[in-house]
């Protein structure tokens, strides 16, 4: 891989690492909503008693799961793509293609990220009514989902630079 600005392996390794982390958070957030979830269903119907908490924590759980998700999919480039355009094209052009959608796509990130810590910000002067968390816990999900994948996105085009040929998402093979 030819050097861009400096950068070589260790951006690689960052990244693998950062999502190793990011893996394991997301694996801890499966758990926690099965857990909640599980919880839900037994005091319901088996004890019957109710249990309110467990519909606002699962609530937040799934939220994060949902963004943090998102950041992976992007990392093992599991989105899906249409590539009967780009497989067509030369490869330098599909080079430029690449980078054109990553500088919109991070534009889209950027704004992701700032309009979720506005919400975040907001959030943190509302509560959940059962317990009493702040909404804003919720919404921090969507700056941090958001900053994932733009590192993701950012470190992705960087190397492809570096080896001056695009690389995209495979087709979805079912």
């Amino acid at each position: 891989m030819r050097k861009l600005f400096g950068i070589d392996g260790y951006v690689t390794i960052m990244r693998r690492y950062i999502f190793l982390i990011t893996e394991a958070f997301l694996f801890s957030l499966i758990l926690s909503v099965l857990a909640v979830v599980v919880v839900q269903v037994v005091t319901r119907y088996a004890l019957t008693i109710s249990t309110p908490w467990t519909g606002e924590i699962a609530q937040i759980l799934l939220v994060w799961i949902v963004m943090i998700g998102a950041a992976l999919a992007m990392e093992r480039k599991e989105h899906y793509t249409i590539s009967f355009i780009i497989d067509n094209v030369p490869e330098r052009l599909r080079l430029i293609i690449l980078i054109l959608v990553n500088i919109l796509g991070a534009i889209f990130l950027v704004l992701l990220v700032y309009i979720g810590w506005e919400y975040f910000l907001n959030g943190l002067r509302r509560t959940y009514m059962v317990t009493g968390l702040p909404r804003g816990v919720m919404f921090l999900a969507l700056p941090v989902g958001a900053v994932l994948m733009l590192f993701s996105m950012v470190s992705q085009s960087l190397e492809a630079l570096a080896e001056g040929k695009a690389q995209h998402a495979a087709p979805y093979n079912a």
